[in-house]
């Protein structure tokens, strides 16, 4: 199964596509460092660097420390972050494959996402209700670098 990444350009017509095997269902992509992006699928996390390959293989693939995750956000080109969608949030670095539990908060399995903000923090966004009833949660989350 492959996926295509698409970076915008300045203009409209301008975008790059890419597109990658990963032989997963992805559910975020997230640019690391200049063509080196952290691939975020169910239950399995990778890494491609579009200059050598666009293949991540089953063999070179990290097991994520949850199997359910949604958002996800670069702390650096090393680090990130990802939330599942019940709200458990961790940080992940991508070289060793080690995860880091920064926040267990009391999410429904409606839907969960991921930004990262100024000044070393990061939101939690979540949404409650129905389509004609939605209700937007943000939690604010500090203190996550490492």
């Amino acid at each position: 199964m492959s996926v295509t990444l698409t970076r915008l350009g300045a203009e409209l017509g301008q975008e790059q596509r890419h597109s990658v095997d990963f032989q997963a269902g992805i559910w975020n992509a997230v640019w690391l460092s200049e063509r080196r992006f952290f691939l975020a699928g169910d239950g399995h996390l990778g890494v491609v660097d579009l200059d050598k390959t666009t293949t991540v293989p089953i063999d070179d693939r990290l097991r994520s420390p949850h199997p359910d995750q949604r958002g996800a956000v670069r702390i650096d080109e090393h680090t990130v972050m990802t939330a599942t969608r019940h709200g458990t949030v961790y940080r992940i670095d991508i070289e060793t494959g080690t995860s880091t539990l920064v926040a267990r908060l009391d999410m429904l399995a409606l839907g969960c996402d991921l930004a990262s903000g100024d000044h070393g923090r990061a939101y939690v966004l979540e949404h409650r209700g129905s389509p004609r009833a939605f209700i937007p949660i943000v939690v604010a989350l500090a203190g996550y670098l490492p």
